[in-house]
């Protein structure tokens, strides 16, 4: 059983068109179980030091000063989320990111970023997009390694930011149920909640295969059947560094 939250349940009619709307309203489908912070992560999840440095380039993106989404800086210094968090250079002119430093997974130190709208690359199909960030500090790591070689039974895990709070880390590996690459899509049973979209879903080697991006479809008891995310050979500006799986 999968607990998930549909982005087109979070966002509602919320198009991000640049129209002053108020804060989406959400619909929460359940609560994050398979989760944890990060200095309570199972060493056969990964050490402290590993999920300590990844998660400082994991960050809340907010729009309107409230926070929306997750996101997740790659190598070459881009930002990536969804499209459906960042449609518009509208809506990117209103957003910010806030990361976290942690050391012995607790909040070392806080930075904000500025979004640079005319940066946006989007592509609504796949729901994901990339921008640059403007800092005042140093920004943190970017997550070198990336790759498209996932497949069904391969195991997956992911660090998001619910809601603007701590990094949550899986807390334990979950299997890839189906890899559709013609749509760029990766299925997975690994939990979330709100504000988890745009997440970096990670395979055992810690490189990044996917931005998660939504939930499938829901059983009677609101929960989904799986979760799913798209593949990181297709967000705009970032591509793998290894082959993908045929």
């Amino acid at each position: 059983m999968v607990v998930a939250v549909a982005w087109r349940d979070l966002f509602g009619g919320w198009r991000g068109d640049g129209e002053s709307r108020g804060a989406p309203t959400a619909r929460l489908v359940g609560e994050a179980e398979d989760n944890a912070l990060l200095r309570a992560v199972p060493a056969e999840v990964a050490s402290l030091e590993r999920v300590s440095l990844t998660a400082g380039a994991v960050g809340s993106v907010r729009v309107d000063d409230a926070p929306v989404a997750t996101g997740f800086l790659l190598a070459d210094g881009r930002f990536v989320t969804c499209h459906h968090v960042l449609p518009t250079r509208a809506v990117a002119a209103r957003a910010s990111v806030v990361f976290e430093r942690y050391e012995r997974g607790e909040t070392a130190a806080r930075l904000l970023c500025e979004v640079d709208p005319a940066s946006l690359r989007t592509r609504a199909a796949e729901d994901v997009s990339s921008v640059r960030l403007r800092a005042s500090g140093a920004m943190p790591a970017g997550l070198l390694a990336a790759t498209d070689d996932v497949g069904p039974g391969d195991e997956v895990a992911m660090i998001h930011r619910p809601s603007g709070g701590k990094a949550l880390v899986s807390s334990r590996w979950k299997r890839v149920s189906a890899v559709l690459r013609a749509r760029a899509e990766v299925r997975y049973d690994l939990d979330t909640a709100q504000g988890s979209s745009g997440a970096p879903v990670f395979d055992r080697a810690w490189r990044v295969v996917a931005v998660h991006c939504d939930a499938g479809p829901l059983r009677d008891d609101r929960r989904a059947l799986y979760n799913k995310g798209t593949l990181i050979r297709v967000v705009p500006g970032g591509r793998p560094d290894t082959g993908e799986r045929r």
